[in-house]
């Protein structure tokens, strides 16, 4: 009977040991782990991709979903490892468990193309609708694109713009273009250039070059929104920021359009709205 009291005693004294961790412990772990991450993307920025690799596979083994995310990505494109699609879905999918959205994303491509793994196109779907729903809004519109093409599924319009509507809101603006072009062109829905213009509008607050460049050309022509070659300079101007040539043809073709004053004008515009873009991009970080 004493004996067994000492063994109950012993277990109890053990948990009352384990259950008394200073909470300092577990934050200052938390900091480590923070700081093995944030040097493992410093790592990744400056293309130490050997060095991001040796941060990484310690925390992905022990189970934290961001590093095994992006030991995925390394083995994807063979980033400071060989090139190994299986070992990356691998990776992917135990984050993907854990509700890592990008890992999600990435899961889910994977079982759609049979990339590294079985294909599974129903299974495809699901976990990118996780990744939509948890966030990674750029998922939706993968599955717009499979619906709309009919990729492995039956086509079907419906669902197509539903989850390019869904993208195309979340702030994608690939998703906007996308939209914006199936209006305009009356690609798989009739023409309709306001609510292609309406679209563009949306992807070109975002940034989406394409977005500006192409509703500078309706403010130009005055169809789907009222002509204003201001609006079109605006837009123009900020299109060939990008780079595209065409944007700053049309950009060129525009100026001599334009008086002083409405030069001057659309030039306030490009730089409030680079200002303001710059607002939401820090206030994102």
């Amino acid at each position: 009977m004493k004996k067994l009291i000492v063994v109950l005693l012993a277990t109890w004294c053990c948990g009352c040991v384990t259950s008394k961790v200073p909470a300092s412990m577990h934050s200052s772990r938390s900091i480590d782990l923070n700081a093995s991450l944030a040097e493992a993307k410093e790592a990744h920025e400056l293309h130490d991709y050997l060095r991001e690799r040796q941060l990484l596979e310690p925390l992905a083994k022990d189970g934290n979903a961001e590093a095994q995310a992006m030991l995925g990505f390394l083995y994807r494109f063979g980033l400071g490892v060989p090139e190994n699609h299986t070992e990356s879905v691998s990776c992917f999918q135990k984050a993907a468990a854990q509700g890592n959205a990008w890992a999600q994303q990435s899961y889910g491509a994977a079982l759609l193309k049979g990339d590294g793994v079985v294909q599974d196109i129903a299974q495809g779907i699901v976990w990118l609708r996780k990744a939509g729903d948890n966030g990674f809004v750029s998922a939706y519109a993968t599955l717009g694109d499979l619906y709309l093409h009919g990729k492995g599924v039956a086509k079907d319009l419906k669902n197509a713009l539903a989850y390019y509507s869904m993208a195309a809101d979340g702030g994608d603006g690939g998703a906007n273009f996308v939209l914006g072009s199936m209006y305009e062109q009356g690609i798989e829905v009739d023409k309709d250039l306001r609510k292609a213009a309406l679209w563009y509008s949306k992807g070109a607050e975002l940034g989406f070059f394409m977005c500006q460049y192409n509703l500078s050309l309706l403010y130009t022509s005055g169809f789907g929104v009222p002509q204003d070659l201001v609006e079109a300079y605006k837009w123009a101007e900020l299109a060939a920021n990008s780079g595209p040539p065409d944007a700053t043809t049309l950009r060129d073709f525009l100026k001599p359009k334009l008086s002083e004053i409405q030069r001057a004008k659309a030039e306030r515009l490009v730089s409030d709205w680079q200002a303001t873009h710059q607002r939401r991009k820090w206030q994102q970080l």
